[in-house]
């Protein structure tokens, strides 16, 4: 019979068996274990997805757009009250300045002819005429008009010959191209478009854009997913920055290469406060901000990022707003069958 320095054993051979099999971590390799539902994924990828995501970002472009203005200003006195010839002549002074925005583009055409890139209407889209009055008054201080506009995009040859072909304001999308595409490589993004009305809350998705002019890829989580019942448009918790407008956004269906394109990335939540600040370039050495500023003080507008909260357009949306404008787009030479599309160039 045991004796009971052996039933003592027993026991602590069996707990310490426990303990040792219950913290063993199982590492499974096997595609096997992705669900294949036809879903967008929820979880992080199971696999390395940095080529995939390397080849898409070769599509992916960061854009520059300069809007280059000719003002002029009006004294009190002058009691200019409306823009017209004759009241231009009472302008004291003429000036000029120059308004910029950057974002990403995404290469959605090229046929070796013709090229275009997608981007949100807010990056190339300046007013055509600026006003400012008086304070308590109707009397304009100045007038500003638009006399130029030009769209660089890094990457392209004589990247800063593209004209902003479509544009529309609600979908906040606009498609710049240029015609005599040069024989240099320029890929297209080519992956299937998705359904962002099948989005779901948690739904995994990569976006791919310039933020602050640098090359970055971040993830994040859908959440409000329709949140319109038409444009299907969603909620995304990644960090957002200025530059990232345009970015894409990237749904994984069934596990990684199957990306889809979902939507764009558009905008941040923020709140917006208005501050004092001296007169522009204004600058002061050590000795001097021991002193009192006496110049004159502007009041601007100052914006505070709610990171976390990107906004975002849907891939429904992009297709309308193609789709929308298929008769100027062929009259202009770019087929639609050709969007989304990588051709095969004769060599």
């Amino acid at each position: 019979m045991p004796t009971r320095l052996h039933m003592k054993f027993r026991v602590i051979f069996f707990v310490l068996f426990g303990l040792i099999t219950g913290c063993t971590r199982y590492v499974y390799h096997s595609d096997a274990f992705i669900i294949s539902d036809g879903e967008y994924d929820t979880e992080f990828p199971n696999k390395n997805s940095s080529q995939a995501l390397e080849e898409i970002f070769e599509s992916v472009k960061m854009i520059n757009a300069i809007a280059y203005y000719m003002g002029y200003n009006f004294t009190e006195l002058s009691g200019v009250t409306s823009i017209t010839n004759e009241s231009m002549t009472k302008a004291n002074h003429v000036f000029y300045f120059n308004e910029t925005a950057s974002g990403t583009a995404t290469i959605v055409y090229n046929d070796g002819s013709r090229l275009a890139l997608l981007t949100c209407n807010h990056i190339v889209t300046f007013p055509d005429t600026i006003i400012t009055y008086y304070e308590n008054s109707n009397r304009i201080r100045t007038v500003s008009f638009l006399r130029n506009q030009t769209n660089y995009v890094t990457g392209i040859p004589d990247g800063s010959d593209l004209k902003v072909i479509i544009k529309d304001e609600n979908y906040d999308l606009a498609l710049l191209g240029r015609e005599k595409e040069s024989s240099s490589y320029l890929p297209v993004f080519s992956y299937p478009l998705g359904e962002a009305k099948k989005l779901q809350w948690g739904s995994f998705v990569y976006l791919l854009g310039y933020p602050k002019g640098n090359k970055m890829v971040t993830h994040g989580i859908v959440s409000s997913p329709n949140r319109n019942k038409e444009t299907h448009t969603f909620l995304v918790d990644a960090l957002f920055n200025k530059g990232f407008s345009g970015g894409l956004i990237l749904a994984i269906k069934d596990g990684v290469p199957n990306f889809e394109l979902v939507g764009l990335a558009i905008s941040v939540s923020a709140d917006y406060n208005l501050v004092l600040t001296p007169e522009n370039n204004y600058s002061r050495n050590d000795i001097e901000m021991n002193f009192p500023y006496t110049s004159d003080i502007f009041v601007k507008e100052q914006s505070t990022i709610s990171y976390g909260i990107t906004n975002s357009t849907s891939v429904e949306n992009i297709q309308r707003f193609l789709s929308t404008n298929a008769l100027l787009l062929e009259e202009l030479g770019y087929h639609m069958p050709y969007f989304f599309k990588t051709v095969v160039l004769p060599r």
